[in-house]
């Protein structure tokens, strides 16, 4: 991601001494940056820190009302009752469309440093408070006696309430500061000499000059070419022959790699459960050889209820079992690895099993050769070998970095059929 962002940075800077004779163009830089997959990673590091902020803010508010409203992490009580602000509440998509509207508007008015930076600042703000009222006003929509439907109904309607606030918020102060004005005082081929429209000194004004912006293109161009080539170059070194590992071998480094705690964990998770394990697949063996854990799939036809995301019992069951000994972005949430084999994945509600644990859930579509919607419930939560449980990676990713718990831990992602989502498409 970070040569990326150096080669996306190095075409927005060539664009900008070219189009709009401004090497750093802030708004192209901006949207050269959006154009790379920032959300899962934003969503990673960024996505807890905004949601526990989030509910220490609607709490506080609510108390300030006298409803009795308490912040437990990224949980809310009111009584006996407890909504997670779960990862689609975080606001991560709301600050990557508001920034690209930002950006937009930056491209057709350049502003100052000082005023781009103002605009910046203005819509992280109103993203993180407007994303506030919208967790306050779901909380209100959770703990009603509405039923399921119309809630499920209601939730894209505030989020689109609230993005088109913020929209008509940035526009207001887009158009309340001052765009920065240049003047072309001369040509020199077909770059002309860039000049402040205001004097920085009796009659003197600041000049850019042509060979200027050609050196900042060329050097953009080369720092760009340079990055491509060499993120191709560990690419190829990534499928060298002499790294590949056979299915055989790869199972014997597992058992000698699974630590007698990580094994407990399996043993934990796997009691009672009439469960035949499954072979790894061509692409989890790639995944293991620099992940710093161990992986396991289960899979069982006569699935106990007890275990289930839903009180139906499924027609086929599967059980993925991660093990990971250091806090790691390599242990990607299960969504972001549905996305990546073609699914299209929407958030459902949390579950919190009959067993007490609170699990991430989504449900995963994809249209298969035989011209049928497949459709899978797919639940995940993380769970450490003295039985605290987190419902999602970023959430166990800050309390591990933190050392709030105490590792190895274990990523559980169960996947049932969801035969109420199955189509025949033909």
């Amino acid at each position: 991601l970070g040569r990326a962002a150096g080669a996306a940075l190095s075409i927005a800077t060539t664009l900008g001494a070219v189009v709009f004779r401004k090497p750093l163009h802030a708004g192209l830089c901006i949207l050269a940056l959006l154009s790379l997959p920032l959300i899962s990673t934003l969503q990673f590091y960024a996505g807890f820190p905004l949601r526990y902020a989030t509910g220490q803010i609607v709490a506080a508010a609510y108390r300030l009302i006298w409803l009795p409203v308490y912040a437990d992490g990224t949980l809310l009580r009111y009584g006996d009752t407890t909504v997670w602000i779960d990862a689609p509440c975080s606001g991560i998509k709301a600050l990557w469309c508001s920034l690209y509207f930002a950006a937009v508007l930056i491209t057709l008015k350049p502003l100052s440093f000082r005023h781009t930076s103002l605009l910046w600042s203005a819509t992280s703000a109103g993203v993180f408070l407007g994303n506030c009222g919208r967790n306050a006003a779901l909380f209100l929509v959770e703990i009603s006696k509405m039923p399921e439907e119309i809630k499920s109904a209601i939730h894209p309607v505030v989020g689109l309430i609230l993005l088109g606030g913020i929209i008509g918020f940035i526009s207001l102060i887009w158009r309340w500061l001052p765009e920065k004005q240049f003047l072309s005082a001369s040509r020199v081929g077909r770059l002309p000499l860039l000049c402040s429209k205001e004097p920085v000194a009796d009659g003197v004004h600041r000049c850019r000059t042509a060979s200027a912006v050609q050196w900042v293109c060329g050097v953009s161009v080369a720092i760009g070419i340079s990055l491509i080539v060499r993120g191709r170059d560990m690419a190829w070194l990534s499928i060298d022959s002499s790294r590949k590992i056979t299915p055989s071998s790869f199972q014997e480094g597992v058992a000698r790699e699974i630590t007698q705690e990580e094994q407990a964990l399996f043993d934990s998770l796997l009691t009672k459960r009439d469960l035949s394990e499954l072979p790894l697949s061509s692409r989890e063996r790639r995944w293991m050889a620099e992940f710093p854990g161990s992986i396991r799939r289960f899979t069982s036809h006569s699935f106990p209820p007890q275990h289930a995301a839903s009180d139906e019992v499924p027609n086929h069951y599967e059980l993925l079992l991660r093990t990971v000994r250091v806090p790691t972005r390599k242990l990607h949430p299960i969504g972001d690895c549905l996305r990546g084999t073609g699914y299209r994945v929407t958030p459902l509600p949390a579950h919190r099993g009959k067993d007490g644990i609170l699990k991430g859930c989504v449900l995963a579509e994809k249209v298969t050769t035989k011209n049928q919607k497949a459709a899978l419930r797919v639940c995940e939560y993380l769970v450490d070998k003295e039985g605290a449980s987190f419902p999602d990676v970023s959430t166990w990713y800050w309390a591990a970095t933190f050392s709030q718990t105490v590792g190895p831990w274990m990523s559980v992602v169960e996947i049932m059929e969801d035969s109420s989502a199955k189509e025949d498409l033909k």
